[in-house]
């Protein structure tokens, strides 16, 4: 019994060592501006038509006025992971965190920079 337990588990460690988890396909995104209200604007928040169905995409809010001391752009650090994850089905923005000024703006991760979210 002892024989066979030993050469199966290394085999079974060896086969979850072995298939690392795909990355996943980043996509743009579209910001549709829904409520209006003064100076803020509670957003839709939707991935791109031509994104594949198993796409997500990460997006953070992002001033347009404001900098740090470095001039990069402020962003709120609120999601501990740094963005939220919109996929087809729904997102991980909390519903308190859709409100955005106007002063603001949505960003996208492509894989190796932010970029500005279509607006309509």
């Amino acid at each position: 019994m002892h024989r066979l337990l030993l050469p199966l588990l290394s085999l079974l460690l060896a086969s979850a060592i072995a298939l690392p988890a795909p990355a996943p396909t980043y996509c743009r995104t579209i910001v549709i501006k829904d409520s209006v209200v003064l100076v803020a604007y509670k957003p839709v928040i939707r991935l791109a038509p031509d994104c594949p169905p198993d796409a997500q995409a990460r997006v953070r809010k992002s001033s347009t006025l404001n900098t740090r001391r470095n001039g990069a752009p402020y962003q709120p650090i609120r999601p501990l992971i740094g963005a939220w994850i919109v996929t087809p089905y729904g997102s991980t923005i909390p519903a308190n965190e859709l409100w955005t000024l106007l002063t603001w703006r949505w960003e996208w991760w492509d894989g190796t920079r932010w970029q500005a979210s279509e607006v309509f």
